[in-house]
């Protein structure tokens, strides 16, 4: 498979962003994330939307990454919003009201223990007003995507339930995700 010049060139982009020094003169862990524009409407960001989570050196009650929009990858910020570490993020319409959202998959310490949690933002500037800060999902979740489920966007998580591999996918319902199907998942 040929991959192209442009694709190239943003993979470059999204390394080289992702390992350059801070403000402070000192690497971050840092992470950076492209969301071309699928949507095609003249005024709903032509060039797609670059986010990245940044160590922001504090720890207040766990939250210790900048989640952080930029106007291109060396822009000024557009909206910033204080995050647990994030490890993953997704910008779909997951409560179908006609705008994106930021579904981002984090990982709280709870009693000493790290465990992954999804929240869902209003991806809306400057400050990225949440919508859902999820305690937790059915079981205990390892990973995450979005999907298609019964023709909405959806969450489809790989879960552990006492040791055994668990799939589930939720939609979202006015307020949270609500379980459609679960299923496990039997080793061979």
């Amino acid at each position: 498979m040929l991959i192209s010049t442009f694709h190239w060139w943003l993979a470059v982009l999204l390394f080289w962003t992702s390992a350059m020094p801070s403000d402070g003169g000192r690497f971050a862990n840092r992470r950076v994330w492209y969301f071309p524009n699928t949507s095609f409407k003249p005024d709903d960001h032509p060039h797609g939307r670059w986010f990245e989570a940044i160590d922001s050196g504090l720890a207040k009650d766990g939250l210790k990454n900048v989640l952080i929009e930029r106007e291109h990858p060396f822009g000024k910020p557009l909206a910033r919003r204080l995050t647990p570490p994030v490890f993953k993020l997704f910008l779909v319409d997951i409560d179908r009201n006609g705008t994106d959202d930021l579904v981002a998959g984090v990982e709280r310490t709870i009693r000493g223990r790290k465990w992954k949690r999804v929240y869902v933002y209003e991806s809306r500037h400057p400050d990225f007003p949440p919508l859902w800060l999820g305690s937790r999902l059915s079981f205990v979740l390892y990973d995450f995507s979005i999907v298609t489920v019964r023709g909405r966007p959806g969450l489809r998580a790989a879960e552990r339930h006492f040791g055994r591999k668990v799939t589930s996918e939720y939609l979202w319902y006015t307020f949270g995700f609500r379980t459609v199907s679960s299923r496990e998942d039997h080793a061979p």
